[in-house]
């Protein structure tokens, strides 16, 4: 039976021949004692570079036979099985640490390839055997020639031992007849460049403005996040009053609005963002807002004041008001006697003319103030009274007998007719001081102090007519 790898060497004929060969193998029969135990003496064959070749019964045997032959360094009348071999490849060091875990069993096939386990781990093989036949062929030793596969090979693949140094081949040797394999380890393809290290997220939110809506207690906000390398998934608006909003977005701002329920207040604002790389979210100070409410409407009447004109029964009387985020659109003077009117104004200050009926009376003056807040809602101020006693007959003014100087006296803080310039008429009477009133409390008091002022007036007025 031919090996593969070796060419049919040229047959001897039977006679002188034979004999020589018979004698040939008796005296190789004698050494083979001493080598490992073959499994088909059909290998045996004077062009192997072992005769019988490696004891093929596993890969451990074919390991053992192989390095006891390599350590021996010779077969039969052959000593050239080290120089051969390191012609291969191998060396004392990697045939001595031979073991099953850096030698594999393998295919030496005819265009050269060697395979462990389906995978190419040699290419561009040469063998060495003991038999030369001309042209592609090189010299070993002696008596050993090695030539590629593709030279000469004489059957389709060959079973080999393949010896690893880490993960790259470095030689092999065919099982059969233990011929030295020289091998090309295949081209290692080239490794992809090394992606450079994904840059790290980075996520923080950067600015949170916040703006008044109008003159109300709405606010808008708008919030900013810089996210690189992290996709954005939310905002989450704390208000600072114990509200939130939540935005989901992936864009780099959002907005928000909220309304507040208390005037003249102060609350922080802050807002958090998440990503997919940051679920705790960020925040900074950067992301937060101080938000100061408006003050809360107020409309007030703070006083009606009482101005005497030439007519004893005819007096002026001016509501003065205080507004806060108000704008006054009327005020409503009522009188005791019946009488409403209505003055459309936004000032702080309104005057109305009443003429009374009856001399020597008490009646009351009520002012209602109302207004539109700035945020449009409808507001009304508690009514400002006074209480008052018109002129007895004679009198121009309560006490005050008509004739008397002070009857020509007005205030001109009231009367837009008496210019300022008039020292004469242009002081107050001790009357209108005392009238100052704002409050119901105050109105009685008042109203009790200038019927006593009158009363007493009068008292002394007609005592000196009577004396004279």
């Amino acid at each position: 039976m031919s090996l593969p790898g070796v060419y049919a060497y040229q047959k001897f004929s039977f006679g002188l021949a034979g004999w020589l060969l018979a004698v040939s193998l008796l005296t190789l029969g004698g050494l083979a004692l001493a080598q490992p135990k073959q499994v088909n003496a059909d290998n045996c064959d004077p062009v192997n570079i072992v005769l019988c070749g490696l004891d093929q019964r596993s890969l451990q045997t074919d390991i053992d036979s192989f390095q006891a032959s390599y350590n021996s360094g010779s077969n039969g009348n052959h000593h050239d099985l080290k120089q051969v071999y390191r012609w291969a490849g191998a060396t004392d060091a990697s045939v001595g640490n031979m073991n099953t875990s850096n030698t594999k069993m393998g295919t030496l096939y005819r265009n050269g390839d060697i395979k462990v386990g389906g995978e190419v781990v040699g290419q561009d093989a040469w063998v060495a055997a003991r038999f030369t036949q001309g042209a592609g062929f090189v010299q070993i030793s002696s008596d050993a020639w090695g030539r590629k596969t593709t030279t000469s090979f004489a059957e389709a693949s060959a079973p080999v031992i393949v010896h690893f140094n880490g993960s790259t081949a470095d030689f092999a040797v065919m099982t059969g007849c233990a011929n030295a394999v020289k091998l090309t380890p295949p081209p290692t393809p080239p490794q992809p460049p090394t992606p450079p290290p994904a840059p790290k997220p980075h996520l923080v939110c950067s600015n949170l403005s916040a703006n008044q809506v109008g003159d109300t207690l709405q606010f808008s906000f708008r919030a900013k996040a810089d996210a690189q390398n992290t996709t954005i998934t939310k905002y989450v608006f704390d208000f600072g009053d114990g509200q939130q909003q939540v935005v989901h977005t992936s864009s780099a701002s959002a907005d928000a609005s909220h309304g507040y329920r208390d005037f003249g207040q102060t609350f922080h604002a802050r807002v958090t963002v998440f990503s997919s790389d940051f679920a705790g979210g960020k925040t900074s100070a950067d992301c937060t807002a101080t938000i100061i409410t408006a003050q809360k409407p107020t409309l007030a009447c703070i006083g009606v004041v009482r101005t005497f004109t030439s007519n004893p029964l005819t007096n002026k009387f001016t509501a003065s008001a205080r507004a806060t985020r108000t704008n006054i659109t009327s005020y409503t003077f009522t009188y005791s006697d019946g009488t409403q009117r209505v003055i459309q104004s936004n000032k702080l200050t309104a005057t109305d003319a009443h003429t009374f009926a009856k001399n020597n009376f008490a009646y009351q003056v009520s002012v209602a103030i109302t207004g539109t807040t700035t945020d449009g809602k409808n507001i009304a101020a508690p009514a400002c009274m006074v209480g008052i006693t018109t002129p007895g007959t004679g009198e121009c003014k309560p006490g005050v007998p008509i004739g008397r100087p002070e009857c020509n006296v007005q205030p001109c803080a009231f009367d837009a007719s008496i210019p300022a310039t008039d020292t004469v008429h242009c002081q107050p009477p001790v009357a209108a001081k005392e009238l100052l009133n704002t409050g119901p409390g105050d109105v009685i008091g008042a109203a009790t102090g200038v019927s006593l002022l009158g009363t007493a007036g009068r008292l002394l007025y007609l005592r000196r007519k009577l004396s004279l």
